[in-house]
């Protein structure tokens, strides 16, 4: 006080002058580079790269995909969101009428989505992940989530289609009727075919607890395979505010390009 540094248990006084200084804390690093694919008057939809979060949240401000496209395009309002490490297809509304207009068709789940996803193992040509998401309790996570198909009371459905494989790992097409948080990487991991490069639901959680504690070893990393989870939204059927059905797919980018090219057959 005083123009000092105020002890911890100090109690404030009636005309005190408190200042708070916060501490300036360095954002983590990110990647920029997003596409836009197809523009309109009231939306857009975009590309999004791998390691760049969509909303603030944490360290991350400047950092993320709605600070960006503010600063070019104003207030815009985000239909869908992906994880931070989930590359893929967004659609980004101009205004609030264009934002609620596409929330409504997410909400009633007439917007249909479908993604890539490498995992471990060999799975079968198809199967689905019909049941319920509930808090993993065996995990140090806090928060990570699994699936049951009896227990949870949020209800979780999706299609998986083999593509192609190794015996190592599969390449697989997801098509969600659900949009739970995390359902499609829950889901797989539950299964026993955990998503390549997931640090929460890959083969170890406690790749993600040395992770975010900056402890991650040159071992750990090539148990990831590679940097971020492969996991990508690649296409988007979905009914523009006109009226008119269309449908958008987009390239993945490279980490899982390269792992998508050793699958080929």
């Amino acid at each position: 006080m005083k123009g000092h540094p105020a002890k911890a248990d100090y109690i404030v006084q009636d005309k005190d002058d408190v200042e708070y200084q916060p501490i300036s804390l360095e954002e983590p690093p990110y990647n920029p580079n997003y596409e836009i694919l197809e523009e309109y008057e009231d939306y857009f939809i975009l590309n999004k790269p791998p390691d760049i979060p969509v909303h603030p949240a944490g360290r991350y401000y400047k950092h993320t995909l709605w600070f960006l496209l503010k600063e070019e395009y104003g207030k815009v309002r985000f239909a869908n969101r992906l994880d931070r490490e989930t590359s893929g297809l967004i659609i980004v509304s101009k205004n609030k009428h264009t934002g609620r207009f596409f929330s409504q068709q997410f909400e009633a789940r007439t917007i249909k989505k479908e993604y890539l996803a490498i995992v471990e193992g060999d799975t079968p040509e198809t199967f689905t992940a019909n049941g319920f998401m509930h808090q993993a309790i065996d995990s140090d996570v806090l928060k990570k989530r699994a699936f049951s198909e009896t227990e949870g009371k949020e209800d979780v459905r999706t299609a998986f289609e083999k593509i192609s494989g190794d015996g190592e790992l599969t390449l697989l097409r997801c098509k969600p009727e659900t949009g739970r948080l995390h359902q499609l990487r829950a889901s797989l991991c539950s299964l026993g075919h955990p998503l390549v490069g997931d640090k929460i639901y890959g083969v170890d959680d406690q790749l993600y607890i040395r992770f975010v504690k900056h402890v991650m070893t040159d071992d750990d990393w090539r148990v990831l395979r590679i940097k971020n989870q492969a996991l990508h939204a690649v296409r988007l059927q979905y009914t523009d505010p006109s009226g008119v059905e269309k449908e958008i797919e987009a390239d993945c980018f490279d980490d899982m390009r390269g792992l998508i090219k050793r699958l080929s057959p």
